[in-house]
């Protein structure tokens, strides 16, 4: 029988203080101005691990996605097992504003610089820079298949990155919208995929028709801007 499944939010859920940690390890571009960025962190404390990126715009109530909800209520459902939630927001300079709901931090952070490029470095910012942080405090479980990641469009290939540069550390992945198109050379992950020897990774992909189609979508072939299907 379908079952509608209700984010609930009633109840206050556990979650730590933000947990700001200083990077080392960022791309030369970013080091503009004293060669550190920071990221924030907030933690819901509960053993597995689930990484998400984009905290605020995935954590915003009332909005589309409030992860951390979703997270409590699939626990209490006893559908996925007790975990950590660390919701993670793109580094930025102490000069530059905390990204929120309304700007993710394209322009205000270094979200770009992270996100998109195919390479480790996220994937070492988030395993040698905020994991070992997390340790100091929690008892995370060590097998990687525990260890999940998620993001939605730059942050859906960012989290798809992780897994598969560091794929002894994390080996699941939700990607909602990732972008694999010609973002600061995104577009080579199919190829590079197909071209590899095989990785223990375990990858949900969502995706829709009308992605990006928007009325002010000047960029979309059909003149007068995008055009959604039924």
């Amino acid at each position: 029988m379908d079952e509608t499944f209700t984010v609930t939010n009633n109840g206050p859920i556990n979650m730590s203080e933000p947990v700001v940690t200083s990077i080392e390890v960022t791309p030369a571009q970013i080091n503009t101005n004293n060669g550190s960025a920071q990221v924030q962190v907030t933690v819901a404390i509960q053993d597995d691990l689930s990484g998400i990126n984009d905290a605020q715009a995935l954590m915003a109530e009332p909005g589309d996605v409030q992860a951390h909800r979703v997270l409590d209520n699939l626990i209490y459902r006893r559908e996925i097992p007790v975990m950590l939630g660390v919701f993670i927001n793109p580094g930025r300079r102490p000069e530059q504003p905390e990204p929120n709901p309304r700007d993710w931090g394209d322009k205000t952070t270094n979200r770009t610089d992270e996100y998109h490029p195919p390479t480790d470095k996220y994937a070492r910012v988030t395993l040698e820079e905020l994991m070992l942080a997390l340790k100091k405090s929690y008892n995370i479980s060590p097998e990687p298949e525990h260890h999940a990641i998620m993001g939605l469009s730059s942050g859906g290939c960012a989290a798809f990155a992780v897994a598969w540069f560091r794929p002894d550390d994390f080996r699941k992945v939700i990607s909602f919208v990732g972008n694999c198109a010609n973002m600061r050379g995104e577009h080579i992950y199919p190829e590079l995929v197909s071209a590899s020897d095989h990785k223990p990774i375990l990858t949900f992909m969502q995706d829709g028709r009308n992605d990006n189609r928007r009325s002010d979508n000047l960029n979309d072939a059909q003149e007068g801007g995008g055009v959604w299907d039924q």
